[in-house]
């Protein structure tokens, strides 16, 4: 079985490939300097308990992106850095993430942003039915896809290693 590391790594050589490949392509970009974009989705994730038993769990996942460079190594690449709060609902409890993010983006076509990020942060969980409950460190990366419909609005899809395997939802430039 292919494992999401596995999966991950091929997609990322797969983006540096094409990168390497299309330096010359103009594409319109998603982020300016000092472009901002809110985001929300859901998707899903799994949750490990004590016993070492999975549990599928549905994620709540709102991020917030702020471009600081827009021209990072050329005309399309940029650079976030924002934050990102996760909630995750499972069988028998939930779990919490919250901590800053930053993203490395790369414009291959116009109004379709590939971008890579990582989010280090506060995480916790807790255990309905009793006072179990956890504070910790956590960690989120991953792989993800916008296309903005309209200036203002688009839509992504992520997929990641940590706190969440899968979101899809909405995205809001201002």
């Amino acid at each position: 079985m292919i494992s999401l590391k596995k999966i991950l790594a091929t997609v990322v050589v797969a983006l540096g490939l094409c990168v390497a490949g299309n330096t010359d392509v103009k594409a319109q970009n998603v982020f300016e300097t000092g472009t901002n974009i809110a985001s929300v989705g859901l998707g899903g994730s799994l949750h490990t308990d004590a016993a070492g038993k999975q549990y599928g769990s549905l994620t709540i996942n709102i991020t917030a992106d702020h471009c600081l460079n827009a021209h990072l190594w050329d005309d399309n690449s940029a650079f976030t850095l924002g934050g990102q709060a996760v909630l995750n609902v499972f069988n028998g409890g939930t779990s919490y993430f919250v901590g800053p993010r930053g993203g490395l983006h790369y414009h291959f076509i116009p109004k379709l942003d590939t971008y890579y990020f990582v989010a280090i942060g506060l995480s916790g969980s807790h255990i309905n039915g009793t006072k179990a409950s956890s504070l910790g460190f956590g960690y989120n990366t991953g792989i993800g896809l916008r296309y903005m419909v309209d200036p203002s609005w688009g839509l992504f899809a992520e997929i990641g290693y940590g706190v969440s395997v899968l979101n899809i939802g909405a995205s809001f430039s201002f």
